[in-house]
């Protein structure tokens, strides 16, 4: 079957006097996303690994912001913290199946809780048709964001598109405009907090002077997103057992230069200390 993001949109195309440019930039997109978003370089590797191969699909829950608060209060009533994540952990449900009904949307997870590797297969899932089909992923990194001067997210956005391929500036901002964007955003946990309040000002703005795009935000429960009140919050699940086992079944082959450590060793170890268990739930620590 033909990927659907390289059959170019018919609705765009009869808006469009210069379609034959866009059907030309529609055919360069997989090959830069595949480039941009396919590869995940973690610990001492020397050369990055396909995340398609190594890519264990992710779970998510509600905002736990509270459930945080909640947790506190019960450990201090000497409950199990531990026991009630795994509770709340049984109640996740596949990333991709709740992402696909939102279109504004915060991804909070805990450091090495796969934040950035989910927005990549986010971008890889669209192309391939399987994830708001039609639109166009575009990853932004707010690390390199904020070298750029001055500090436009719409025009920082709209260069990322043309870095895809031919196409024209005013036909970039055209995307954008009639909403056929899938803005995925990391590295919102590397600015300042001065910046953080620009960025978070930005993106509100564009949400709601261009709401037919698809924005995804990643970042940490500790940045305060309040201003982006139109937007959804989903937490990053912890790795349950058969995620943990499929994860070290995938990663754990490819890092021979980095351990020794069998996938079959790893879990027989992971069944009798609690601790690891706990740090396998975030696997990329």
């Amino acid at each position: 079957m033909a990927n659907p993001l390289i059959q170019a949109d018919p609705e765009l195309l009869k808006k469009n006097t210069n379609s034959s440019s866009l059907q030309q930039f529609y055919s360069q997109i997989a090959k830069s996303i595949q480039r941009i978003c396919n590869r995940v370089r973690v610990l001492d590797m020397s050369k990055p690994l396909n995340l398609s191969d190594v890519y264990v699909p992710m779970h998510i829950i509600r905002s736990d912001r509270h459930l945080r608060c909640v947790l506190a209060a019960q450990t201090s009533l000497h409950e199990n913290p531990r026991e009630q994540i795994a509770k709340i952990n049984d109640q996740a449900v596949p990333a991709l199946e709740v992402l696909e009904k939102l279109s504004k949307v915060i991804i909070l997870g805990r450091m090495g809780s796969g934040k950035t590797m989910l927005l990549k297969h986010m971008a890889l899932q669209c192309i391939a048709g399987k994830f708001q089909a039609r639109r166009i992923p575009v990853l932004i990194s707010l690390r390199e964001f904020r070298e750029e001067q001055p500090h436009d997210l719409l025009g920082y956005i709209t260069t990322r598109i043309l870095q895809y391929g031919t196409i024209s500036l005013q036909l970039a901002t055209q995307l954008v405009v009639q909403g056929k964007i899938l803005l995925l955003i990391d590295d919102l946990d590397d600015l300042t907090a001065r910046d953080t309040a620009l960025v978070l000002r930005q993106i509100r703005n564009l949400a709601d002077r261009f709401p037919e795009n698809y924005w995804a935000i990643a970042c940490r429960p500790k940045i305060s997103t309040q201003i982006l009140d139109q937007f959804t919050e989903v937490e990053l699940a912890g790795f349950n057992r058969k995620q943990i086992e499929e994860f070290a079944h995938k990663w754990l082959p490819r890092l021979h230069k980095s351990t020794s450590v069998k996938p079959e060793d790893f879990l027989t170890q992971l069944s009798s200390s609690i601790a690891i268990e706990e740090i396998a739930a975030n696997p990329l620590l």
